[in-house]
């Protein structure tokens, strides 16, 4: 009876440490699978709600970019609360969507 506990207990425990490989897709708003193609889809048949990007003014905006290596930050999206316009990080710049021009 205690070979078979410690076999139990044994086989539990290595399931419990292999290292697992986990891939996902979720869906936030309603019980439906994501679309092939989408990490994170946002549903809102069931609700009408949207994102909501971060809001930050520009000092705030700016500590967002210290790390030394800007290119890891490329293609963070915020709402600019001192312009009220979204913005997105280019590698090099924060790019204004409020602007008339876009690179």
């Amino acid at each position: 009876m205690k070979k078979v506990s410690f076999l139990i207990r044994l086989c539990l425990s290595a399931m419990l440490l292999a290292p697992i490989g986990a891939s996902a897709q979720v869906t936030v708003g309603s019980g439906n699978l994501p679309s092939p193609f989408s990490l994170l889809d946002l549903d809102t048949s069931i609700y009408p709600k949207a994102l909501h990007l971060p809001r930050l003014d520009e000092e705030t905006r700016d500590l967002l970019i210290t790390s030394g290596d800007e290119s890891i930050a490329r293609g963070l999206m915020i709402f600019n609360i001192d312009t009220k316009c979204v913005e997105f990080w280019n590698e090099t710049e924060w790019i204004s969507l409020c602007d008339a021009a876009l690179p």
